[in-house]
C-alpha cells in the first residue's frame, strides 16, 4: 500500500493570498466517543508562517509517541495555537453538535487575535450558533464567529489542520489517561 502524500501548506496559502491576514485550521476529536469529553484544536497561519514541522500528519496515522514529539515543534511553529474542550456533563447536557461548538468556542477565544476565517475539517460548521440560539444548547461564549469554511479530509491535505488534531488528540488523551 503507498503512504499518503504529507499534507501541505498549499490550501491554507491559497486561502491567506485570496485576501484574509490569518487563518484557524481546525480539527476535533471524542466526537465518536463514549466517554471524555469532546476536544477541539487550532492552529492559526499566516502568510508568513513556514511549512509545517516534519512529521505532521492527520493524528490518527501516528502513533502516540509520534504525537508527543510533535506537540512541542508545533507550539513553536505556529503563530498561536488552542485547544478547547467541552466536558461529558456538557455533552450530555446539551448535545454532542453544541458540544463540538463550545469546544470550538474556547479554542476560539485562546487564540492571539481574531482569525478572518476558520477552516474546519469536514463537512459541517459546528462553530456557527444557529439562529435557533440558545434553545439548541449552551450560549456562545463568543460575541462573533469568523466566516466558516468546511473541507471533507482537511486533515489528510491540510498541515494546519493536521496540526490541530495533533494538538486535539494528545491534549484529550492526556485527560484520559
Amino acid at each position: 500500500m503507498t503512504p499518503l502524500p504529507a499534507p501541505s501548506l498549499r490550501i491554507e496559502r491559497r486561502m491567506l493570498r485570496g485576501g484574509l491576514a490569518s487563518l484557524a485550521c481546525s480539527d476535533e476529536v471524542g466526537r465518536g466517543a463514549l466517554c471524555g469529553p469532546v476536544t477541539v484544536g487550532m492552529v492559526l497561519v499566516t502568510e508568513t508562517t513556514r511549512s509545517a514541522p516534519p512529521g505532521v500528519r492527520d493524528s490518527k496515522l501516528l502513533t502516540p509517541e509520534a504525537r508527543r514529539r510533535l506537540v512541542p515543534k508545533i507550539q513553536r511553529w505556529a503563530p498561536s495555537y488552542a485547544v478547547g474542550h467541552a466536558s461529558p456533563a456538557e455533552i450530555d447536557e446539551f448535545g454532542i453538535i453544541a458540544a463540538l461548538r463550545l469546544a470550538g468556542h474556547r479554542a476560539l477565544a485562546q487564540l492571539a487575535g481574531e482569525p478572518d476565517t476558520v477552516l474546519l475539517d469536514g463537512n459541517h460548521d459546528y462553530l456557527t450558533t444557529p439562529d435557533q440560539g440558545p434553545l439548541f444548547g449552551p450560549p456562545a461564549v463568543l460575541d462573533r464567529i469568523p466566516p466558516v469554511v468546511t473541507m471533507i479530509k482537511a486533515d489528510l491535505r491540510c498541515a494546519a489542520v493536521a496540526a490541530a488534531s495533533i494538538l486535539a488528540k494528545t491534549a484529550r488523551d492526556d485527560i484520559m489517561t
